[in-house]
């Protein structure tokens, strides 16, 4: 997919995609392997809010994970997980 048609699935500006994608390039410079995963999640449910919120969140009450399920799906911290879903 394009910058582009991302921006307009996930509701974001083209730069803030653009931007994120630079970011990510930091962390993960080696090309990111797509594997199967049983979880589905729906772009409606993207909105203004935190992107890693928004998809915590919905892990968390969609399939009942716990923090550290949520994190190594993430690749996050759970304590970082644990934050992103409690904060108000």
């Amino acid at each position: 997919l394009s910058f582009n048609q991302i921006s307009k699935i996930l509701k974001r500006s083209y730069r803030a995609v653009w931007g994120s994608y630079q970011s990510s390039l930091n962390k993960f410079p080696q090309i990111l392997v797509i594997e199967k995963t049983p979880y589905f999640i729906p772009t409606s449910i993207f909105n203004k809010s935190s992107l890693l919120k928004i998809t915590c969140t919905f892990l968390k009450q969609s399939y009942s994970l716990n923090y550290k399920q949520i994190a190594d799906i993430m690749k996050r911290d759970q304590r970082t997980i644990w934050v992103v879903i409690n904060r108000k």
